[in-house]
């Protein structure tokens, strides 16, 4: 809030960002002190000042954390699955990785995710850099890899079995199926 021509009071408005250990879109500055000329070596001989301490309390404005809600490559529609299935086979087909990524951006919203506090938090806890969580370009690209990631792990073998043995007619076979005698 301005004042005066060279004059601002508070709240003072601002983004902060400290790698592995706080990011905030939006926060204000509740306290902010400096103190000239601490500690042992404060001061030389011909009075220049030699150390300052800056401390400064931030506080978010942001209240509310939302986490998305999606378990993996999979959606709840088995047509929406079967599309972006296709669209990263066949863009695997045409140009490998780089292409399977491509074709999921076209197909699966999660790659033009915005920033979100979530996003913030989670980059906070992998240490990422802030350019890696603020050029938009960066973030679309690991939006793209976790998105490619995301489709080989349920195109695994051991994914497609754990699928069909969790289907209905596969749990009525297993009632008659004959067990070990290991945990006897």
């Amino acid at each position: 809030m301005e004042e005066a021509s060279h004059s601002d009071s508070s709240p003072f408005l601002c983004q902060i960002y400290h790698q592995g250990h706080c990011q905030y879109q939006l926060a204000i500055v509740e306290n902010l002190s400096v103190t000239r000329g601490g500690g042992n070596v404060g001061w030389n001989a011909d009075k220049d000042l030699l150390s300052c301490e800056v401390t400064m309390t931030v506080k978010s404005l942001s209240s509310l954390m939302v986490m998305p809600i999606k378990a993996s490559f999979a959606s709840p529609s088995w047509a929406g699955t079967a599309v972006r299935a296709a669209a990263a086979t066949a863009g695997e087909a045409i140009g490998g990785d780089t292409g399977a990524g491509l074709a999921l951006a076209a197909v699966d919203g999660s790659v033009w995710d915005e920033q979100s506090l979530f996003n913030d938090y989670m980059g906070v806890l992998t240490s990422m850099s802030v350019s890696d969580l603020y050029y938009v370009g960066k973030r679309i690209n690991l939006n793209m890899t976790k998105t490619l990631q995301s489709f080989k792990s349920w195109r695994s073998k051991s994914n497609f079995m754990s699928y069909m043995l969790d289907t209905d007619s596969a749990r009525f076979l297993s009632a008659f199926a004959g067990t070990t005698d290991r945990f006897e």
